[in-house]
């Protein structure tokens, strides 16, 4: 950003968007952590407080919603949990 501090590090395979990309908070914290392949989310997105506690994480498959999704109270407490199949919500 303008005073310097890091917002983010997207990570590219030849053009397209391939890896973890990482975006934080204003305090330097993590605020989520997106894995994509081929320019589609795939795999665990997890999201942090800026206390750097664990908010939640949802699982992608090729763009889509598709597996357990968590929100935790904090780190070591679930406070919801769904189900996702083809990006619907079971």
């Amino acid at each position: 950003n303008e005073e310097g501090d890091l917002i983010a590090e997207i990570m590219y395979d030849q053009g397209a968007l391939n890896g973890i990309s990482t975006y934080y908070h204003a305090n330097g914290q993590i605020w989520k952590r997106i894995p994509f392949e081929k320019n589609q989310i795939n795999g665990k997105v997890e999201i942090f407080k800026t206390s750097g506690d664990l908010l939640a994480q949802v699982t992608y498959v090729m763009g889509r919603k598709d597996g357990k999704a968590f929100r935790y109270w904090d780190s070591n407490r679930i406070a919801s949990e769904e189900e996702y199949c083809l990006n619907k919500l079971e």
